[in-house]
């Protein structure tokens, strides 16, 4: 069963919470949408018995809230990245891992999600955009942030603080993880121009989910995660979507399954991520839903157009020169948190 995405804290604490009369044989994710194959659902349900429900997030800081909850007891799992999971597990609402239980995990990323967690999949914060509007496609950063008139309320962000201030101190050549209080100014300076001509901070899938065909029709460049192009495709109906990595810096991000401390199926939330960590299982997963396996076992046994694929898995000299999502200290949050609010607040004045 898989329950909508909900669209702030309080319904989606509700939509958590009335699953509780459901049979005690499931397995409840808190996970993005899209984010895990239907096969590999089906292969679980009938090779363990267990029913698997999703329960959808569409930012970062709603699932942190939700973990944060100890109100919300029925959730089993979650996807959450490798940059959060440390201090989540240490604030107690995550379970410790006794293995990490991919096959053949690439070294990249070896030792990732730390005690709490295990590798899911990975990809990049890039840009998508509609190839049937745009009649240049953006090659960097710099397009986005210092747009063309004709991209005027056609531009879409994530309203999140990390993916707000990497990429705009990517454009301007300084550390996208930097706490440095005047390179942080000067990108909030940066995203204070470009919100002229931004349409929205909403995540475009999840905007595209609700828009009219009206409002479809208005955004036409976006920031977005590697595989997102797939949904944004599938939302509007045509292949009309297409995805870049941005020359002047790629953000690199691992999300990683975990065992949330308060559930009552911490065994067989266990089993399912070592389910989940079987090389074929893994590759039908990643290939599935577009996104790139950690496995390099995994990798191998998918077809060659995928596992080829420069978009999906970046070659070797932009990963060389690619950034990681890394922890940030709680200083940092604060400030980020506290521009990203400010900057919207300014672009829904206007």
């Amino acid at each position: 069963m898989v329950y909508p995405r909900c669209r702030d804290f309080l319904l989606i604490t509700l939509c958590a919470t009335t699953v509780q009369s459901v049979a005690a044989q499931t397995l409840r994710i808190l996970n993005w949408e899209d984010y895990l194959a239907d096969e590999v659902i089906a292969a679980w349900e009938q090779q363990s018995g267990w029913q698997v429900e999703q329960v959808f997030y569409d930012n970062e800081a709603e699932r942190d809230l939700i973990l944060a909850n100890k109100a919300v007891r029925n959730i089993d799992l979650v996807v959450i990245g490798d940059e959060i999971i440390q201090r989540m597990g240490k604030a107690g609402y995550l379970a410790p891992l006794t293995e990490q239980y991919v096959e053949g995990l690439a070294p990249i990323w070896q030792g990732s999600c730390g005690d709490y967690g295990s590798p899911y999949l990975w990809g990049s914060l890039g840009i998508a955009y509609r190839t049937d509007k745009v009649d240049q496609a953006p090659a960097n950063w710099k397009d986005l942030l210092y747009p063309i008139g004709a991209w005027q309320n056609h531009i879409g962000m994530i309203g999140q603080y990390d993916e707000l201030l990497g990429p705009a101190m990517l454009a301007m050549s300084l550390d996208p993880m930097s706490n440095d209080e005047g390179h942080l100014k000067r990108a909030f300076e940066l995203l204070k121009r470009q919100s002229e001509s931004v349409l929205t901070y909403e995540y475009a899938p999840s905007y595209l989910s609700v828009a009219t065909p009206e409002e479809q029709e208005e955004l036409w460049v976006t920031q977005v995660y590697s595989g997102d192009e797939y949904t944004l495709n599938d939302l509007y109906g045509s292949q009309v979507w297409q995805y870049v990595l941005p020359e002047d810096g790629v953000l690199l991000w691992l999300d990683c399954l975990a065992v949330v401390a308060s559930s009552s199926n911490q065994q067989a939330a266990q089993e399912f991520i070592q389910f989940l960590g079987k090389s074929a299982i893994n590759a039908l997963d990643s290939e599935s839903v577009g996104v790139a396996t950690p496995s390099l076992t995994a990798k191998s046994l998918q077809s060659e157009e995928f596992a080829s694929d420069q978009v999906t898995y970046p070659p070797a000299d932009v990963l060389a020169k690619a950034r990681r999502y890394k922890p940030l200290d709680s200083e940092n949050i604060r400030l980020r948190t506290q521009i990203k609010d400010a900057l919207i607040r300014y672009h829904d004045s206007k």
